[in-house]
């Protein structure tokens, strides 16, 4: 089988999951597991743990903690008055 589309590799990859949650035995978690990496060409040891585990979820766009402010305003404006003050040196 050739290789599909990452839409396609999560769809897989849900479908697997359960039939790997009900799989009774090694044996057929082995065939399942090799039947989902020639699928998707993961490696075998990340196509276990998608297997195992289900697909991460996606929660939308990171989103990162910004610096807090060095600054009160109070010293910000202080700050202008003394490069005002210097010609902006």
């Amino acid at each position: 089988m050739g290789e599909v589309r990452q839409q396609g590799k999560r769809d897989v990859a849900r479908r697997m999951h359960e039939r790997y949650l009900k799989a009774k035995g090694k044996a057929d978690k082995t065939r399942l597991l090799d039947e989902f990496v020639e699928v998707t060409g993961y490696d075998r040891v990340y196509a276990r743990v998608l297997l195992k585990h289900g697909s991460p979820v996606r929660t939308g766009s990171i989103r990162r903690a910004s610096r807090p402010c060095a600054y009160t305003p109070q010293v910000v404006a202080a700050l202008k008055v003394c490069a005002e003050a210097t010609g902006w040196i």
